[in-house]
């Protein structure tokens, strides 16, 4: 697949172009490929080598020149959570939190500890490549460093409870039609409150094209 896709590049010239890929070597049920042993640590250490083979291949190319390269997970694993990731996150967060590395060949380095959202890798790519940049409380950028204020993910246990996780605190909403409401958490204050409630219930609406990405953030 990771050849396809240099191949795919070297096409594209000096052209502008956006590539998505998938791969469900590192997915639940993790079978490693090269032997077909069901391994959760086989499978992700296979799945490290061959993006690590690809991402030295795109550094041979050049392709960092003027390119970046965005690895993300697209939600937590399907198996239960281990202490370190409770321990680091609590129960919560760590239920939402993936992992995204911006590769960009080494130009710079660091981790950020801060409050991002796979919706705003759209958010951002749109900011790189428009006239304008535009954030919000709900929509932050990762390349200028501007993280939104509130998050929100749709959890996979309780389907009628939606996490929202900002810097220093945490709620839970329930879904109940007109009387969707926070059941618990440090919500600062009660226009917050109001906010949050309004927000969720906005992006609940059908019709609304762009509010559930919001919801499924993790």
């Amino acid at each position: 697949m990771y050849a396809r896709v240099v191949e795919r590049i070297q096409q594209h010239g000096d052209e502008r172009y956006f590539m998505f890929v998938s791969t469900l070597s590192t997915h639940h049920p993790f079978v490693n490929p090269e032997n077909g042993e069901k391994s959760e640590a086989q499978a992700l250490g296979y799945g490290d080598r061959q993006l690590g083979l690809f991402y030295d291949r795109l550094m041979e190319m050049g392709f960092f020149e003027d390119g970046v390269l965005i690895i993300l997970g697209d939600h937590h694993a399907m198996v239960p959570m281990k202490p370190g990731e409770v321990e680091r996150f609590g129960t919560e967060r760590a239920a939402a939190a993936v992992p995204m590395i911006l590769a960009d060949g080494g130009k710079t380095r660091g981790e950020v500890d801060n409050l991002y959202t796979q919706t705003d890798i759209f958010h951002s790519l749109k900011n790189l490549t428009g006239s304008t940049r535009q954030t919000s409380d709900w929509a932050g950028d990762i390349f200028t460093g501007t993280p939104a204020k509130y998050a929100a993910h749709r959890r996979g246990d309780y389907r009628d409870i939606i996490s929202v996780f900002a810097q220093d605190w945490d709620c839970r909403v329930k879904l109940d039609g007109e009387n969707t409401r926070v059941v618990s958490g440090d919500v600062p204050s009660d226009e917050i409150e109001r906010e949050l409630v309004d927000r969720i219930n906005a992006v609940r609406i059908p019709h609304n094209t762009t509010g559930p990405a919001v919801l499924m953030s993790n």
